[in-house]
């Protein structure tokens, strides 16, 4: 039975290859379906397996019949050992998201992988393309998608490291003032890492900025890239947009982390601290190119228009409603509302609704006019219209939308005239009061209180003498917790110290094939490490009564399962002569410490309730 084990970064990949089998290279291109239509995206994959060898490259077909909306790299490698000697096999593996622009019958030629200086070609796929539904033209081409980072050979934007190093990839390095620069910072290692969270981030002075990875949406997966012929895994830790508000050369400040390696609750190489830091990447911004047309902005963009209603009468007022959507930095879109003889135009209320749509910053603009009708007619809307400088096609275009027809019924609205002015100039005689009518005048004021003061009232003095017993019970609830937490901690760290002994017993009796000391070892580091995570004995039960137990402390179905078969594995193997073998021993060895690691991750019910495995 062959074991199959993903190979870490620390692997020495060249010495694995040297006692491979015979060399064997696949290239298979598939699509999504092999019949699409005009401006529908499709999937395209090219992949190419290797045994016993590196793929150097992967040449893809030239696709210039399609729009690149969306493309991954993927290097996995996997190496299983068997009787027959030690397997190696590498893929390469590229996804593409495509749309078609013309329709017709499209070949897309084979990939080519290059293995030890030979070529491998694959297969061609033939592709019908359909035309868009009701004779429309598909949309727009969309901006290109930034290409993976090379396979191999030296990186920008990075010091490479042998252990670990960060990676500052901005994409294009020479936009012009207002185009998206997409910037992603990777973090590069051969080691297992946690707290991937830059001490100091990348500067972005003279930028504004838009994260292109959601609050709410998962994190990127990594991935494995070899550099410099040395395996890494790849995460990506910050992936935005950044939007030059100026020309010249800006740049991207190094970020800087610190890194946490190793550890572990149970056992695991100590803890250590990496600390690695970037390289500045300085972005080359173009102005505009000349003439630029005043107000023009980057990005692609269309504009709609309605009203709320189409008749009205003379003093109503009417809504009218923009909507800007595109591609782009929306903030720097302006539209003008020209005057309108018969009506009044009140300042525009405006929202912006900006958010990443993929790789791109796009989204939203809604503007709304409040127009009231003061004279009666037809009165039409002009069209709104924007210059927009579009840096993939290099050239200037004005988008406008469709004009609106007002209709206005009723008689003019006439200003109100304003009051005659008073001609008399003479001063009015001030009213004559009454004596009669004025009540007593009094020389002095008394304050008087309305009711007896709150000291003088029994609850406020039981108020007062409960404060202090108050203060007390909440001291001695806190002191109570404080106690616990350092009574569960030393738990812990004695169920771990009882873990790393038992687990070294069994480690001593595998190298002496003593399987009568090997096997009450390895029992006794799993209840040992439950009894640490539940705070509780469970020696004196069975194996029906543990299962039982595990159950209503929330663990998991699979993982209580198999802690309960490996225990009564333990007890019959005490018994067995197969189970005695120098292989067994290693298995059941490696059994153990992966289960005593899920326990790690294990958080018990209290009661009733569920727990993680």
């Amino acid at each position: 039975m062959l074991l199959a084990v993903v190979l870490l970064g620390s692997f020495p990949l060249d010495a694995l290859v040297a006692v491979a089998h015979a060399q064997h290279v696949t290239v298979v291109t598939t699509t999504s379906s092999p019949q699409v239509t005009v401006g529908t995206d499709f999937s395209l994959e090219v992949r190419a397996d290797c045994d016993s060898c590196q793929v150097q490259n992967l040449e893809l077909p030239a696709l210039v019949e399609f729009d690149i909306v969306n493309r991954s790299l993927m290097r996995p490698t996997s190496v299983q050992m068997g009787p027959n000697g030690t397997r190696v096999q590498e893929s390469v593996i590229h996804r593409l998201r495509l749309r078609p622009r013309q329709p017709g019958r499209v070949r897309i030629e084979p990939a080519v992988a290059v293995v030890a200086g030979q070529r491998h070609a694959g297969n061609a796929v033939d592709l019908q393309v359909l035309p868009a539904a009701g004779g429309q033209v598909g949309p727009a081409p969309p901006p290109p998608v930034p290409a993976p980072p090379p396979m191999n050979g030296v990186l920008d934007g990075a010091n490479v490291d042998s252990v670990a190093f960060l990676r500052t990839v901005a994409d294009p390095v020479d936009p012009v003032v207002g185009q998206q620069v997409t910037v992603t910072l990777l973090f590069y290692t051969r080691v297992a890492a946690r707290n991937l969270q830059p001490e100091r981030e990348i500067a972005t002075d003279g930028f504004w900025v838009h994260d292109l990875i959601g609050p709410n949406a998962p994190p990127p997966q990594s991935r494995r890239e070899v550099v410099q012929g040395v395996p890494y895994d790849v995460h990506v830790v910050r992936h935005f947009a950044a939007f030059p508000l100026e020309s010249g050369d800006l740049v991207l400040g190094s970020p800087r982390m610190a890194i946490q390696t190793g550890g572990g609750f149970m056992f695991g190489s100590r803890p250590e601290q990496l600390v690695r830091e970037g390289v500045p990447v300085t972005v080359h911004v173009r102005p505009l190119p000349a003439p630029a047309p005043r107000g023009a902005v980057v990005g692609r963009y269309t504009i709609r228009t309605q009203l709320d209603r189409t008749t009205i009468r003379t003093g109503d007022a009417v809504t009218l409603t923009a909507f800007v959507e595109g591609e782009g930095n929306l903030r720097d879109v302006s539209l003008t509302l020209p005057d309108l003889p018969g009506l009044r135009v009140h300042p525009p209320r405006r929202e912006d609704d900006i958010r990443a749509q993929g790789v791109r910053v796009g989204g939203t603009t809604r503007m709304e006019w409040l127009l009231v009708a003061e004279q009666p007619g037809t009165y039409t809307i002009p069209p709104l219209t924007q210059v927009v400088f579009d840096p993939f096609a290099e050239r200037y275009d004005t988008v406008r939308s469709e004009p609106l027809t007002l209709t206005v019924a009723g008689a003019p609205v006439v200003a109100p005239a304003p009051a005659p002015a008073t001609t008399s100039t003479a001063p009015e005689e001030p009213p004559v009061v009454d004596a009669s009518t004025i009540g007593e005048i009094r020389t002095r004021s008394e304050l008087l209180r309305a009711r007896s003061p709150l000291s003088s009232s029994w609850a406020y003095w039981l108020g007062l003498l409960a404060m202090p017993l108050a203060l007390a019970l909440g001291w001695g609830v806190l002191a109570q917790r404080a106690r616990r937490r350092a009574h569960d901690q030393r738990a812990d760290r004695q169920a771990a110290a009882l873990v790393r002994e038992k687990l070294e017993t069994a480690k001593r009796a595998l190298k002496t094939a003593d399987a009568g000391a090997f096997y009450p070892a390895v029992a006794a580091a799993l209840r040992a490490a439950l009894e640490g995570r539940l705070g509780e004995s469970v020696g004196s039960l069975t194996h029906a009564q543990l299962g039982e137990r595990l159950e209503q402390r929330g663990m998991s179905a699979e993982l209580r399962e198999r802690l309960v078969e490996e225990l009564e594995a333990c007890d019959f193997a005490r018994f067995s002569a197969e189970a005695g073998s120098d292989e067994e021993l290693e298995r059941c060895l490696s059994r153990v410490r992966a289960m005593v690691q899920r326990l790690e991750r294990f958080t018990p019910a209290v009661a009733s309730g569920e727990g993680r495995a």
